[in-house]
């Protein structure tokens, strides 16, 4: 028997020849003889000789491959072939060169899956426990890692100090866009329409709402809304928003929006204006949009007041500021939880009970909770009935916030020098750009959610849920190892 044919196609060995850069021919000596053939199949290979008839008669038995028998070659390559996978762990800079050909068979098969491959290969030649050999090499194939990519995921991190330690109302806030809104200069027929946005400010301790419209997208128009914010709620002191980059992927109004943010003029402006305040602007991870939760939901908050109060109805100007009032006294008054444990007490807990529980421009006050009531004065039993209703609310209410829906288990850091992939929801997989980690961003408890990875553009800083490990093979601890 001649036994399978286990050598590849002249055209699919020449086609391989033209990925690499240096392709090199090799032979193994006296092939043959180095295979040995197992000892219950020796019998079949026995030799009787002697040099002359006085001799007597001697008897061999042949322990290797015979050459020039019909079925040698496909004993010594299929030999070969199983000695690379049986020992691809031991030899792991031979055992690739010498499995090539699944590879090669994977490229045929477009990746598509072990089953696929397997398929594939077995149509010219039988591998002996084939699905696994194909499994682990498709766990180290970069098309079908990439393809079956999956983001690293992390603990999910406290709430931030500001959201949970008292403060004033609109102390640090979160600022985002919404729209574009559709306006019109002048009611009647010959009125013309344009374009305007909304700016919105929560704050961070009592997710209360502050509303602006914008009538444009510009410097002006914008430090314009952020002045009218601090004459009527206090001055901030520090604003957080996201990076530009999470407007790429909007659409084509917010791109405009994009372009002004990211021009030099704007951002002298801006920072001239807020470092003349005293306010800190703090920008989150770009394309990283659950950092930025809380203005996230204040948007879709505010969208959803409007969807269903306007529908196809344009406004002048005027009266869509009015109309934002109105819904922002409606989100303001939302209840957070119940204002206290009696069932006949129908009253609710909300963002609006902040905002006139103390003036604006109230400065820091000492905890009175703790002292005896007969020793206070009125204004201070005032103030401790303020510091009361703080309690009740933290306590009642901000312990909700901590509670995980993702996220939830401790995941093995990234290390600077890995490689991953940078996940890109506009593009395909196989486009998605390669990078690597240069430098790690721990949180306050160790835990690594953003990193800054070096790509062909430069460095750029993305949070790990958007990358994604590629595997890795294992170094080779002894350099001077021979290989098959």
């Amino acid at each position: 028997m001649v036994g399978g044919v286990l050598q590849e196609d002249l055209i699919s060995i020449l086609t391989r020849w033209r990925i690499h850069i240096v392709p090199l021919r090799a032979d193994i000596k006296q092939m043959y003889r180095h295979i040995w053939m197992d000892p219950e199949d020796c019998d079949y290979q026995r030799i009787v000789w002697r040099a002359n008839r006085e001799d007597t008669i001697k008897h061999y038995k042949l322990l290797s491959v015979t050459y020039g028998e019909a079925s040698a070659p496909f004993q010594a390559v299929r030999t070969l072939h199983q000695l690379a996978t049986d020992l691809e762990e031991t030899y792991t800079l031979a055992a690739p060169i010498v499995l090539e050909a699944l590879p090669e068979e994977m490229r045929e098969g477009h990746h598509g899956g072990a089953q696929l491959v397997l398929f594939t290969v077995q149509q010219r030649y039988w591998i002996i426990r084939g699905k696994e050999l194909v499994r682990r090499i498709i766990r180290k194939c970069k098309p079908c890692v990439i393809h079956r990519a999956q983001a690293i995921t992390q603990k999910m991190a406290d709430l931030p100090i500001h959201r949970v330690t008292p403060s004033q109302p609109f102390s640090h806030v979160g600022i985002d866009y919404a729209g574009p809104v559709i306006l019109r200069n002048m009611l009647g027929r010959k009125s013309q329409q344009y374009k305007a946005y909304i700016a919105l400010f929560v704050c961070f301790s009592t997710t209360a709402l502050h509303l602006e419209l914008v009538s444009d997208l510009s410097s002006a128009a914008f430090i314009a809304a952020l002045h009218r914010f601090t004459a009527r709620r206090g001055k901030p002191q520090c604003i957080f928003s996201d990076s530009g980059t999470n407007f790429v992927g909007a659409n084509k109004e917010l791109k405009e929006f994009l372009r002004l943010i990211r021009t030099q003029e704007h951002n002298n402006a801006v920072s001239r204006d807020l470092s003349g305040g005293g306010i800190q602007w703090v920008f989150n991870t770009p394309v990283a949009p659950h950092m930025g939760g809380l203005w996230k939901s204040g948007v879709k908050s505010v969208k959803h007041h409007l969807r269903r109060t306007l529908g196809d109805t344009s406004l002048t100007f005027e009266e869509y500021a009015t109309l934002l009032s109105q819904v922002e006294s409606c989100l303001n008054t939302r209840p957070l939880c119940p204002a206290s444990t009696d069932p006949n007490d129908l009253t609710s807990l909300s963002p609006g009970h902040f905002l006139i529980g103390a003036p604006l421009q109230a400065i820091a006050e000492p905890n009175l909770t703790i002292l005896n009531v007969n020793r206070l004065s009125r204004w201070q039993h005032l103030q401790v009935m303020r510091q009361h209703f703080w309690n009740r609310w933290s306590q009642e209410y901000l312990h909700r916030l901590q509670q995980r829906t993702k996220w939830q288990h401790t995941q093995p850091n990234l290390q600077e020098g890995e490689l991953v992939v940078i996940m890109d929801e506009r593009l395909p997989p196989n486009k998605w750009k390669l990078a690597r980690v240069e430098k790690l961003h721990p949180g306050s408890d160790g835990q690594v959610r953003t990193v800054s990875v070096k790509t062909q553009e430069g460095v750029i800083k993305r949070p790990v849920v958007k990358l994604c490990r590629l595997p890795m093979e294992k170094a080779v601890e002894d350099k001077s190892e021979s290989v098959i």
